[in-house]
């Protein structure tokens, strides 16, 4: 045995196969990476860039929302439809009044992480706008800015 040096002794065939089925034997029982996998509170906020940023005239947004994409394309297609149209609904709710005045309005969403919430904000430059705080399982609350 050399002195002073590292010396790695080589594994045997035996061992390498050894390791590689403990390798296979993790991902056989690991969980399938399917539609239970994909980020709920992160495909909801997706849902909320699409449906709510559309009741405005046009908008701009900082490119954190291609990260969000992702998860939102994982959610099942039945669940992507029934939360569009929880969006739709809440924002629906804030009267037609507010509607028609954020519809002639620019805005910029913004999207960030205050705790365990997302905080989704659509800024009109204080003519109007929309908070969404979006939990961890995807519900939200909306209020007006």
């Amino acid at each position: 045995m050399e002195t002073g040096k590292n010396v790695m002794k080589k594994a045997s065939r035996k061992d390498r196969m050894e390791d590689w089925n403990k390798i296979e034997e993790t991902l056989r029982d690991a969980p399938e990476l399917s539609a239970k996998n994909y980020g709920r509170q992160k495909a909801v906020a997706y849902i909320i860039y699409m449906m709510a940023g559309s009741y405005f005239a046009s908008g701009t947004s900082n490119s954190g929302f291609r990260n969000l994409y992702l998860s939102y394309a994982e959610m099942p297609k039945e669940k992507q439809y029934a939360s569009e149209r929880r969006v739709i609904d809440s924002v629906e709710k804030l009267g037609a009044e507010f509607l028609q005045k954020i519809s002639a309005l620019r805005c910029k969403a913004v999207c960030r992480r205050l705790g365990e919430e997302l905080l989704m904000e659509f800024h009109t430059g204080g003519f109007g706008g929309l908070r969404f705080r979006i939990e961890r399982n995807g519900s939200f609350r909306l209020s007006p800015l």
